[in-house]
């Protein structure tokens, strides 16, 4: 029998469309202000835009409202069917032996009216970035469905026999707990990185401040204010930094919780947005262990897990960010996957990267490249207009960007090498990759695809490579790479490789 989603859902869109109408009208309105005097340029103006507004209020609201009629969901033994969309329809069917996580999501005003969405995901990287069974319930029912289609899963696996023979808690327990304490530490390290970065920034732009007073020799007293600016703006922009993480931290990562029962893993946090996670063990794909140079300094990390429909999109990475520890000890590590994850512990390096000059060298070569360029148009035009004090210091900034970019690469490269290894196992690879941002990711031979060896003749002739390892998880994130190890070891880390 099929459901149409909670008619608390078009009064919540009623509700959002009101924010958004007002906005327009606010908008439009900007337009007719004029920028010299301040004052209305018509005043018969904001009662069209008015009409306008309401007008897209009307339209918004009938959208909704054949949403709300036109989507429908339904389940029976074999799986769960969806259909949804106003003018162009998607009917989706997920079979149960194919889910890889049930998700809840509910943010702030959706617990105001009391529905939460219920996102059921496949192991398709096709849709890897959209819900592949979206509904839209009050709060109560998707916990209900949740519970449902975890039984019917239960049962698929059962009498597929593909539940693992790992032992599983017999009583439910939270596996890890983010105390308060934790998340402070988990704010600090991750703005930390931040406020080095902008002390570094304001310390070169003191420094030329200060060779702009003896090449200029304008008054040293302006220099100062300007210095005192930038130090301020930096100590300001750190602060708030700080504020922002911390408060974040705390709201994000609210009441977060792990449970692990019957070969099955629920991740639950969140304070303005609630999400309620659940996957099974055999879908999880691989483990992320990450590091950026802050929490390698302290002996700190953080550890996500790949697994398709579990996570947020990360719009500014382009991936998907999946938490499965916000932070932990390097210590640690091995002791929460035990509870959670055994067989994604990882290994000791067995072979390292070789060559470092391998590593730095076209990473040198581009910037260059850029600046060359760059600094030669700048050239021209300044000598065209015979501007001489202006090209020197040009070439100047040029120069000392250069060198900071230079400094910055070879220092990621050198730990680059001293980081970069693999290992290979009958049934996993561990591979450890990057300079700041070291990651340590764990990957079953069962989920790997695909292996890509890439050379050049020169790195070929002295017996090195690089290679990309394609495995199943989602579609941004299903790739790893290892730099400029030697190619002797092809041969074993193609063996692992079963169609």
């Amino acid at each position: 029998m099929n459901k149409t989603y909670s008619k608390k859902h078009f009064y919540y869109r009623l509700f959002i469309n009101i924010f958004i109408c007002i906005f327009i009208f606010f908008a439009l309105n900007s337009y007719n202000i004029s920028e010299e005097t301040g004052e209305m340029i018509n005043p018969d103006m904001p009662k069209v835009f008015l009409l306008i507004s309401l007008g897209i209020y009307i339209v918004l609201g009938v959208y909704s409202y054949l949403f709300y009629k036109t989507s429908k969901y339904s389940y029976n033994e074999r799986g769960i069917t969806c259909q949804r969309g106003v003018f162009f329809k998607r009917k989706s069917f997920l079979e149960y032996h194919k889910i890889h996580s049930v998700n809840k999501k509910q943010g702030i005003i959706q617990q105001i009216f009391k529905i939460a969405y219920l996102v059921v995901d496949s192991g398709s990287t096709n849709t890897a970035h959209t819900a592949e069974i979206l509904i839209i319930e009050d709060g109560n029912v998707v916990e209900e469905l949740m519970k449902e289609f975890k039984k019917r899963q239960n049962q698929v696996f059962n009498d597929n026999v593909v539940v693992s023979n790992e032992e599983t808690p017999s009583k439910k327990e939270n596996l890890f707990k983010f105390t308060s304490k934790r998340k402070i530490l988990y704010s600090l390290l991750n703005s930390l990185l931040g406020i080095v970065i902008l002390l570094i920034l304001s310390v070169i732009g003191i420094s030329v401040c200060s060779i702009l007073v003896g090449i200029l020799k304008t008054n040293t007293f302006d220099i100062l204010i300007v210095a005192i600016y930038i130090i301020l703006g930096a100590f300001g922009i750190a602060i708030f930094t700080l504020i922002g993480t911390i408060l974040f931290s705390f709201i994000e990562f609210y009441n977060y919780r792990i449970y692990k029962e019957n070969n099955t893993i629920d991740v639950n946090y969140g304070l303005l947005v609630k999400n309620h996670n659940n996957f099974k063990i055999e879908r999880v794909k691989g483990v992320r262990i990450k590091q950026n140079i802050i929490k390698r300094i302290f002996g700190f990390v953080s550890i996500d897990v790949e697994v398709i429909g579990y996570g947020n999109i990360d719009g500014q990475n382009n991936r998907v960010t999946s938490v499965l520890i916000p932070l932990c000890k390097a210590s640690e590590v091995n002791h929460y996957l035990e509870l959670i994850l055994p067989k994604y512990i990882p290994q000791e390096k067995e072979h390292r990267s070789t060559s470092y000059f391998a590593l730095y060298s076209w990473s040198l070569l581009i910037p260059l490249i850029v600046f060359v360029i760059l600094g030669g148009f700048a050239s021209i035009w300044l000598i065209f207009f015979n501007l001489y004090m202006p090209l020197l210091l040009t070439w100047l900034g040029i120069s000392i960007l250069y060198l900071v970019v230079t400094i910055f690469i070879l220092v990621d490269r050198r730990l680059q090498f001293s980081n970069e290894g693999i290992t290979i196992c009958e049934d996993k690879i561990t591979l450890v990759h990057g300079g700041f941002n070291k990651t340590t990711t764990v990957i079953l031979v069962k989920n790997i695809i695909g292996i890509d060896e890439r050379t050049t003749p020169l790195r070929q002739k002295n017996g090195i490579s690089s290679y990309a390892i394609h495995f199943r998880s989602n579609a941004m994130t299903n790739t790893i790479f290892v730099d400029i190890l030697s190619s002797e070891i092809k041969d074993k880390l193609l063996s692992v490789i079963k169609y």
